[in-house]
């Protein structure tokens, strides 16, 4: 069995494909013993700042922007991800800086379980129910569908310095690290290896590429479950 590796997922639901690489990865957790995924949420926004990057779909290349909402419903279907194509101005679903936040301080408890399924809610309502990111019953909605106690405390905890502060850091650290867009993953070295030897792995078509760096088999976007023995 190859040593087990943590993978950071570093993600903002303002991506859709951060969605399709996020429901891959979780579903390959399930899946390869040697992957330890680890969700850490970052603010986009502020990575394309430190970066100079763009969006694709308001990339300078007329031809590549009209190809964005093809490839985004084609590559939902490959991936199983119930997205709908947002046909309004993108920037509605990119006010997400409250809702990583709370991501953030739901992080911070260390209930990853809670993480997982709040981080698929609030890519289901951005990017299949168009419900506004930054509207507080957006998020608590979220939050009661995820199953979490306590939403409208939870969300007022997105309001302290601390939860703030905590965002911008793990932002920066992505961005120290090399991330210039979303979804990227951060294929760290076997516990107990010397400092250094991390793989950054970009794009949700990249997932085969976590596969090889991890030693295993990769069958999919949706790969088929365990044989029982």
């Amino acid at each position: 069995m190859a040593a087990r590796r943590r993978v950071e997922l570093f993600f903002d639901i303002a991506s859709p494909y951060s969605w399709y690489g996020f429901e891959a990865l979780a579903r390959y957790s399930r899946v390869w013993p040697s992957m330890e995924l680890e969700l850490s949420p970052v603010y986009l926004g502020g990575v394309m700042k430190a970066t100079g990057n763009k969006p694709p779909a308001t990339a300078a290349c007329p031809a590549k922007a009209a190809h964005f909402n093809t490839d985004l419903a084609r590559a939902g279907r490959l991936f199983g991800v119930p997205l709908n194509v947002y046909r309004g101005n993108l920037f509605d679903r990119f006010h997400t800086i409250t809702a990583m936040r709370l991501l953030t301080a739901v992080k911070s408890s260390g209930d990853t379980a809670a993480l997982e399924a709040l981080t698929r809610e609030l890519f289901h309502m951005n990017w299949s129910l168009h419900k506004d990111p930054a509207d507080p019953a957006t998020l608590v909605e979220a939050l009661n569908r995820a199953g979490l106690d306590g939403a409208e405390s939870i969300l007022a905890s997105c309001g302290e310095q601390a939860v703030k502060d905590a965002l911008k850091a793990a932002t920066q650290r992505a961005v120290d690290k090399g991330m210039f867009g979303a979804p990227t993953m951060l294929v760290h070295p076997p516990a107990g290896s010397e400092p250094g030897g991390e793989e950054l792995v970009f794009g949700s078509d990249r997932i085969e590429h976590v596969a090889m760096l991890l030693g295993e088999a990769y069958s999919g976007a949706v790969p088929a479950p365990p044989a029982r023995l």
